[in-house]
């Protein structure tokens, strides 16, 4: 959980210092796809169910 948060605060700071579109949709990308493996693991810790986990994301 620390390296994937870790992870995503360098990913934030890479993306507002990034140098063309590319690069932002890059890190863009890249954060979308941090953020569902850290609210994964935070799911897991809390055991939450398929059910409780679908109305987390709704909101």
């Amino acid at each position: 959980m620390v390296q994937l948060v870790e992870a995503m605060l360098a990913t934030q700071q890479q993306l507002t210092t990034a140098a063309n579109e590319n690069d932002r949709s890059y890190y863009e990308t890249k954060a979308a796809g941090l953020d569902l493996q850290i609210n994964e693991l935070t799911y897991d810790l809390y055991g939450l169910t398929h059910e409780e986990r679908a109305l987390v994301q709704i909101s």
